[in-house]
């Protein structure tokens, strides 16, 4: 059971505060103030500037305008009257009336909308201020991110006070779905914190037909920078006590992990039940990276008494996966463990792969010959309590060649060998052995037209139709001698024949300095195979000959 710190309520609301610290505008700084207007006065007993009609006052990248503006230069404060808004890089406002200090940002609007283009949040208020960089109230105000009017839902609430680093505090919340309100609480407050800080999550209270009455506690604990962790007691009135704990880390850019353990002490003996995951990637040293995902549970039934999120109710195992890779710019090796724990029936015949390696060689040119080699190679233990059990060596070495005749055609034609080698147990046949090869041939031309362009970042665009054919065999063989452990113990013959038509447009474009580069904006490709196989042979009674599987549109 994992814990979850915010109801949906709570995290709508944390959305209201987010966008407020910036009122979405930055403001201040060294930059000149620019005034101007159709009427500009001076009056020098109060040391002011009154404009009147399209009045735009510039600073920096902040932009007010508004019908009136009186504009105070040794104080920096700015009052507004008369269709204001003023814009910057992060948002709008838009209001009736205005008195902003454009050398600290403190200020209030009247009959005011902000909108944050980041998120799109749009907050509206018969009076919002902003006092300084941590306090801001905002009265008669709503909120929400949807455009339409009404918008979809919004919060409102007759006051919110917020500091940051401390606490917003609500009155007479309201939730709106279109104009009608589902939604009331008189008072709600939400921490507005800059940094972790440890402390008790908020309650969660229920009941469901398989865990009763549930109530749930959970403390947060800040342990450093890059650790933290979460303890949860749950009291479940059909299934017992659940105790949790949670654990994050983060151990540098590219390595960070969570874990995870919850037992359950039930209210029969024997009844307990536990389960643990946990995720991890990151690196070790010899430049080797590690990935794990484990997840075990004690019992059969546990995600369905304490699955919390959509398909743990269902789910009919649990996996666990420990792999090790290294990579080389032609090569790569991985190994892993992998552990599964069947759900639904017995797990002693269950198949594990403990350990699995694999290599593989990327293709490689021979000298100054037009084949390249390559190779991938495949160790794999199978165990099991009950069953056949035993090892499988796959070894597949390649040889492709590429051609480019009359410089019309682009022929690549691919051999392999698959060597597969198997050692089992009593229950097994033994020592097996089974070579197959399998050949594929790919033919293919362009042709293309260039459509140039002047003036713009778009220079020219490439319209090019390529038109493709190949083939792929694979012999059949008996293969019942040998064991059968997944998928690659059984290699299905092949004999088919693919035919496709491309269209692709290509882009040219420049970056402002003038360099080019290019973009493929739009790709179809259809394309059908003939089964050759299934040409010649005669099909089942009663159904129809299908050489020509359907056509493929992409």
């Amino acid at each position: 059971m994992k814990t979850r710190a915010l109801p949906f309520l709570w995290l709508l609301i944390a959305l209201l505060t987010s966008p407020l610290p910036a009122w979405g505008i930055e403001a201040g700084g060294a930059a000149a103030v620019d005034l101007d207007a159709d009427e500009l006065d001076y009056d020098r007993a109060t040391d002011s500037w009154s404009a009147r009609g399209e009045v735009r006052l510039q600073k920096g990248e902040l932009t007010l305008l508004a019908d009136r503006i009186r504009f105070h230069p040794t104080s920096g404060e700015a009052e507004a009257a008369g269709a204001v808004r003023v814009s910057g890089p992060e948002g709008d406002l838009r209001g009736e009336g205005l008195l902003l200090n454009v050398e600290s940002g403190a200020g209030r609007v009247v009959d005011g909308h902000l909108l944050v283009r980041e998120g799109n949040y749009h907050i509206a208020g018969e009076l919002i201020e902003r006092f300084s960089e941590q306090r801001y109230r905002i009265r008669g105000g709503t909120f929400t991110t949807c455009d339409a009017e009404p918008p979809a839902w919004k919060f409102s609430a007759r006051q919110l006070d917020v500091t940051v680093g401390g606490y917003a505090r609500a009155r007479h919340v309201f939730f709106y779905i279109h104009d009608i309100p589902v939604l009331y609480t008189p008072f709600l407050a939400y921490p507005v914190k800059t940094e972790r800080e440890s402390g008790f999550l908020m309650p969660r209270i229920g009941s469901s037909n398989t865990r009763g009455f549930q109530f749930s506690l959970a403390w947060y604990q800040v342990i450093d920078r890059h650790l933290d962790a979460t303890f949860s007691l749950d009291y479940l009135s059909r299934l017992g006590i659940g105790k949790g704990a949670e654990y994050r880390y983060i151990l540098g850019q590219e390595s960070e992990g969570i874990s995870h353990l919850y037992h359950v002490t039930g209210l029969a003996e024997g009844s307990d039940r536990w389960a643990f995951d946990w995720q991890h990637a990151g690196p070790l040293p010899g430049e080797v990276r590690l990935v794990a995902d484990v997840e075990y549970v004690s019992s059969r039934d546990y995600y369905e008494d304490f699955g919390v999120e959509v398909g743990e109710y269902n789910k009919d195992q649990a996996q666990s996966v420990l792999a090790l890779s290294r990579l080389w710019p032609k090569y790569s090796l991985t190994g892993q463990a992998k552990y599964t724990k069947d759900l639904r029936e017995d797990n002693d015949d269950t198949l594990q792969k403990l350990p699995e390696t694999v290599f593989v060689a990327l293709p490689q040119r021979l000298g100054d010959t037009p084949f390249f080699l390559a190779l991938d190679a495949g160790y794999t233990h199978f165990w099991r309590r009950e069953g056949v059990k035993g090892t499988r060596l796959i070894v597949r070495p390649e040889l492709s060649a590429a051609f480019h005749p009359g410089e019309l055609l682009d022929v690549r034609s691919a051999i392999g060998y698959r060597e597969r080698l198997y050692w089992t147990s009593e229950e097994g046949p033994g020592y097996e052995q089974q070579g197959i090869y399998d050949f594929s041939t790919r033919v293919s031309t362009r042709f293309s037209r260039v459509f140039a362009f002047k003036g713009g970042a778009l220079s020219a665009i490439r319209h090019s139709i390529e038109p493709e054919v190949a083939w792929h065999y694979i012999p059949a063989e008996n293969q019942s001698q040998l064991p059968r452990f997944d998928l690659l113990d059984r290699i299905e013959p092949a004999n088919r024949l693919a035919y496709a038509l491309i269209n692709r447009f290509t882009a040219r474009l420049q970056t402002p300095d003038g360099t080019p580069y290019y973009h493929d904006f739009a790709y179809l490709r259809l394309s059908q195979e003939y089964d050759i196989r299934a040409a010649r042979d005669d099909p089942p009674p009663g159904e129809p000959e299908r050489p020509f599987t359907p056509l493929r549109i992409e």
